[in-house]
């Protein structure tokens, strides 16, 4: 119960067990969308096809059927389980923070591996940074601090 339901349920009973309801239900499809994101990035920094080769390959393995990076979803859900079990339920916000960023330091990672490393000349990508070597230098160097 939230205070916007018990503060509904008082001007009409009905609407406080429908936005307890209808809250429960978007919460649970937002954190699905939220581990479906974090799994895509996974596969993408594990993938072989795409060069990178940041984790290991066996994360860009996906559902035949479907496409959707069943492994990389297995690990992210089974990392987040383990770290809700050990800490509790009310470290889930904290616990989904410190996945993003290590997700976002594959991405810096991944960026600065295409920038500047052997991928870049192997595979070229649809954009370009004005500056060439000089502005993805600053690009790591201004947004890595950004995440501790």
């Amino acid at each position: 119960d939230g205070y916007l339901a018990e503060a509904y349920g008082r001007v009409w009973r009905p609407l406080s067990l429908t936005i307890v309801v209808m809250g429960t239900a978007s919460n649970f499809v937002l954190y699905a969308s939220e581990l479906g994101c974090l799994a895509r990035l996974l596969q993408a920094v594990a993938d072989p096809a795409l060069g990178l080769r940041l984790l290991p390959g066996c994360l860009a393995a996906r559902s035949p059927s479907s496409g959707a990076p069943v492994m990389a979803l297995a690990v992210v859900s089974g990392v987040e389980l383990v770290l809700v079990l050990g800490c509790g339920f009310e470290y889930l916000v904290q616990v989904s923070t410190l996945l993003h960023i290590f997700v976002f330091w594959l991405s810096l990672a991944a960026y600065a591996k295409l920038r500047l490393g052997r991928a870049r000349s192997e595979q070229t990508t649809g954009w370009e940074l004005p500056g060439g070597r000089a502005s993805t230098i600053a690009v790591v160097c201004v947004r890595a601090p950004l995440l501790f």
